[in-house]
């Protein structure tokens, strides 16, 4: 049988908090993608199984707009907000 792995994805636009925090994510176990922006995690969005951390203030799309428009999708992960 062929599972596929859940993967956190993390939307910052803060390049050192994708590093650290992805960094964290993966010594922990966890499979980690990260994206500097709303609009490339879209780009890059499938249907597998996970969760978004995302940064709620962001030039261009701001992660509101983000989990809005993945609560409009077919895949609806759940987001976990980070903001300074």
């Amino acid at each position: 049988m062929n599972q596929t792995v859940p993967v956190v994805h993390i939307v910052d636009d803060d390049i050192s908090f994708l590093v650290a925090i992805a960094r964290l994510l993966k010594a922990a176990g966890y499979m980690v993608q990260t994206y500097s922006s709303a609009t490339e995690f879209l780009l890059h969005l499938d249907n597998t199984p996970g969760c978004v951390i995302t940064d709620l203030r962001m030039p261009g799309m701001d992660g509101l707009e983000l989990q809005q428009d993945l609560a409009r999708g077919s895949n609806a992960l759940p987001v976990v907000f980070l903001t300074g």
